[in-house]
């Protein structure tokens, strides 16, 4: 049942794509499916548009704001204003034109993400291009020459670092193996980690870190998890199971069974609270009362 439970709850978080309290969301497909044409504006305090094909970017157009745009990324990007919500997105002009997966940015209230990311992809900072180590220049020109598909694809992943996937990645296999807060902190994890890519070696958390984010991203689910709840087209059945963890510690595992609107059958976790007290069956109603209310 425990297995299960955390399988259940690693697959929740894999389907919001783990928005870690931390970055913009990536973008996987620039396309967001709307079928409005997009907004056109010229206007001489915004960067050129040439050259952007707006039917890869449906659902975004030229800013109807006057805002000027002084930070230095926007000479190496758009600027575009989502039609769904209006908010301000900056998409790279170095991963469009190379038909590079992401690059678009939410830049409504801060730009430091999109130069982060043109520090770690492109090389490039505010005063140009940023000197690379001789064993970095050495993957990208081989890269960039290239001999084959496979070998380009290797020098491409060694020459770049995407700080949210690197963060989904990490806690969507942090919670699906069930591992130790501790493991994060192993000087050998740490230096493996620094052999495949230094980059990723400041980013990775430490324990007390882990676990904050981790009650962070469960407070988060509560809204995903009502609405699956609310795709129920039969009654609601609810299993429970009583374990003891590694360290001790008495865990009640609460999950819920359906069948939603497409007639598939569902299983959920709906929670895994800390049962308190002796494991009667009043204390063990109350817990799952808990749960449920919640």
């Amino acid at each position: 049942m425990a297995s299960n439970s955390i399988t259940e709850l690693t697959s929740v978080v894999a389907a919001s794509e783990v928005e870690i309290p931390t970055a913009t969301p990536r973008t996987g497909d620039i396309s967001s499916g709307e079928t409005e044409a997009p907004r056109r504006r010229s206007l001489s305090t915004l960067p050129s548009y040439e050259g952007l094909d707006w039917q890869r970017v449906q659902g975004y157009g030229v800013p109807t704001d006057d805002r000027k745009t002084t930070s230095y990324i926007f000479k190496h990007g758009w600027r575009l204003e989502s039609m769904k919500d209006g908010s301000y997105y900056w998409l790279c002009k170095l991963c469009y034109k190379s038909k590079r997966r992401g690059g678009l940015y939410n830049v409504s209230k801060a730009t430091s993400t999109a130069g982060e990311h043109l520090k770690a992809i492109h090389f490039i900072g505010p005063d140009g291009e940023i000197q690379q180590s001789s064993k970095k220049r050495k993957l990208m020109d081989l890269y960039v020459n290239g001999v084959d598909a496979v070998s380009q694809l290797k020098n491409e992943r060694a020459c770049q670092f995407e700080y949210n996937e690197f963060q989904a990645l990490f806690y969507s296999w942090f919670v699906s193996s069930n591992l130790s807060f501790r493991t994060v902190d192993s000087k050998s994890f740490r230096t493996l980690l620094e052999y495949l890519n230094p980059r990723c070696l400041r980013y990775i958390p430490s324990s007390t870190t882990v676990s904050r984010t981790l009650v962070t991203l469960h407070d988060k689910q509560l809204g995903l998890l009502t609405e699956q709840l609310l795709s129920a087209v039969t009654r609601i059945n609810i299993s429970f199971d009583l374990w003891t963890s590694g360290n001790q510690l008495a865990l009640l595992g609460i999950v819920t069974h359906y069948i939603d609107v497409s007639g598939t059958p569902k299983t959920l976790l709906l929670s895994l609270p800390r049962q308190h007290g002796k494991h009667s069956g009043l204390n063990l109603a109350e817990t799952i009362g808990a749960s449920i209310a919640e």
